[in-house]
């Protein structure tokens, strides 16, 4: 049996009954069932320098229907080099380090070419890319892969990179290749609002099991870091290029977060005086921060990583009662 944990955390800014408007982010699907969807965005050396990454008529990740963008990855010191991006995330709005932002899909590692080098996926800024090719440190946020660094496995972590610092690297975690894998990611950002947050990066493998890397970027980035305007699938720099070094990556159905609009939510459902958004989220703002309300008094809360039970009405203007399991 799961221990409770009885606690009183002190509500400071709940606003029973408030209508506030807050940010919500369109979520844009990527299947790749069609051979178009890659040319869609922004391509550059997908067959250049060891890469040869394209649209395929296959299934190797385990997608919902044939059709996956992937090929063989190569070590490269070119952050402009060799990637599949969707360069309109921000076009009808920002998406920045300030907000909670989440992607998810399917991805195999399919086989192992002697690979030293990275692989990422998630959002970046194409703007400091192009200026700083050749520079490790970029504005990036999301998952990579990495060459084993024994015979257990490729290294899978939650990555958040800043051109001003060098990579951050959530918790490692190892998944042979050959095996369709899940996953899902999400950057929580901090209540500081200072470009800081908390990224938890969660793998399924086929099997079943779940593995976990996860880790707090406590770094106040730079304003230049604070926006992202592509999300991409690519190579990541490394000290040196050696197109010998190869894997081979496949990626589908994929969803991530994209151009961030302020909506008034009106007269929608509510939980405990805050609005639910359509996704079951709810912003508690300085009390409780993004949780997960659908299952209440069932409750999960991001920050925290963790489940907990709230009575349904113990909220009150000076405190509340909740259990938290851990």
């Amino acid at each position: 049996m799961k221990k409770i944990k009885h606690l009183l955390i002190s509500v400071t800014s709940l606003l029973l009954g408030s209508s506030l408007s807050m940010a919500q982010f369109n979520m844009q699907p990527a299947s790749f069932d069609s051979s178009s969807a890659p040319l869609d965005g922004m391509v550059m050396g997908l067959q250049e320098e060891g890469f040869d990454l394209a649209w395929s008529n296959t299934n190797f990740a385990g997608g919902d229907s044939p059709g996956e963008i992937g090929g063989t990855f190569a070590r490269t010191n070119n952050a402009w080099g060799h990637f599949w991006a969707d360069n309109t995330i921000d076009d009808d709005g920002e998406v920045t380090r300030f907000d909670r932002l989440e992607m998810s899909g399917k991805f195999i590692i399919a086989e192992n070419l002697n690979m030293d080098g990275w692989a990422v996926i998630g959002w970046t800024s194409l703007e400091i890319a192009e200026t700083f090719p050749d520079v490790e440190s970029q504005n990036q946020l999301g998952m990579a892969i990495i060459e084993p660094g024994d015979e257990q496995g490729f290294r899978v972590i939650a990555m958040s990179n800043t051109s001003a610092f060098e990579r951050f690297r959530g918790s490692v975690v190892k998944i042979p290749a050959g095996v369709e894998t899940e996953f899902h990611f999400l950057w929580e950002p901090s209540v500081f609002e200072d470009g800081t947050g908390t990224m938890t990066l969660t793998l399924t493998l086929e099997d079943g099991t779940v593995l976990v890397s996860s880790g707090e970027d406590v770094r106040i980035p730079e304003p230049a870091d604070w926006n992202f305007d592509a999300f991409m699938i690519g190579g990541s720099p490394a000290a040196s290029s050696d197109p010998a070094r190869q894997a081979r990556y496949y990626f589908d159905d994929l969803e991530y977060s994209v151009n961030r609009q302020v909506v008034d939510p009106g007269g929608g459902e509510k939980w405990e005086g805050y609005d639910v958004l359509p996704s079951g989220d709810a912003d508690t703002g300085e009390w409780m921060g993004w949780v997960y309300v659908a299952d209440a008094p069932y409750v999960y809360n991001y920050s925290l990583i963790s489940w907990m039970y709230v009575p349904t009405g113990s909220a009150t203007q000076s405190g509340g009662w909740v259990w938290i399991f851990n």
